[in-house]
């Protein structure tokens, strides 16, 4: 298989710097909380322990366009559509009020998959699945992703 596009975009630091101030709260709160037990210290520190594990995960977003399918995802949530299925795709602009950061449902039925604000690729589908008409992912070459896109859609 050969890589058309690849890209290894890091995460907003708003969203890490996020995610980490919660783990240290809750590390906090443990270490306050006097006579409640091992149960409470075991449930904040392991409250603890999953947001910096979500940190280390959405720490990129990686995007990988070959001749027949774009993959994209952060850790370990990942995606994969071919690109045979790919109906149309543009270069869109998202803000932290129309797509947010992370992955989540936007405008009915697209799903974004977003690192940072600012450009982006909507992926619209041929073949609707349940609940989706397509994707948003975000990055920080959108020429590059479309024209991957695009291209290895058409030569289908």
């Amino acid at each position: 298989m050969i890589d058309c596009f690849n890209e290894n975009q890091p995460v907003s630091p708003l969203l890490t710097g996020l995610l980490l101030g919660l783990a240290a709260i809750e590390l906090v709160v443990a270490g306050m909380t006097r006579g409640s037990g091992l149960a409470l210290l075991l449930t904040q520190g392991g409250t603890a322990l999953l947001m910096l594990l979500l940190a280390y995960s959405f720490r990129s977003l990686k995007i990988r366009v070959t001749e027949d399918e774009i993959r994209f995802g952060f850790g370990p949530f990942k995606k994969k559509l071919l690109l045979s299925n790919v109906h149309s795709a543009r270069i869109v602009d998202v803000s932290v009020l129309s797509a947010g950061i992370g992955i989540h449902m936007v405008r009915g039925k697209l799903w974004a998959w977003v690192a940072r604000t600012g450009p982006a690729v909507e992926i619209i589908l041929k073949e609707k699945t349940p609940g989706t008409n397509g994707y948003i992912v975000s990055t920080s070459q959108p020429r590059n992703l479309l024209d991957a896109v695009l291209g290895s859609a058409q030569a289908k």
